[in-house]
């Protein structure tokens, strides 16, 4: 199974601290990156794709949804998804 790369977003330490540890426990699973932002997390995705975000919808600068939108963007330009 191929490896199944990560970003993490959320604005407290402790809980992305916490995530990162039970994660980092599967084999299969890798955290590329995470944030503490919204505007971060999108910067993350420009300079590299992941297959999965897990992120707090109640961030500094661009909250979840707005951040999902900025992602999904990115990923049209980018072709990731059709």
């Amino acid at each position: 199974m191929d490896e199944l790369l990560i970003y993490i977003a959320d604005d407290h330490a402790i809980f992305v601290e916490g995530l990162s540890e039970i994660l980092k426990a599967q084999p299969h699973l890798k955290i590329i990156g995470t944030a503490t932002d919204g505007q971060e997390l999108v910067e993350l995705m420009l300079q590299r794709k992941a297959d999965l975000v897990i992120l707090d919808i109640n961030m500094p600068k661009l909250n979840g949804i707005q951040c999902t939108e900025w992602i999904k963007k990115i990923a049209l330009k980018q072709r990731w998804l059709y």
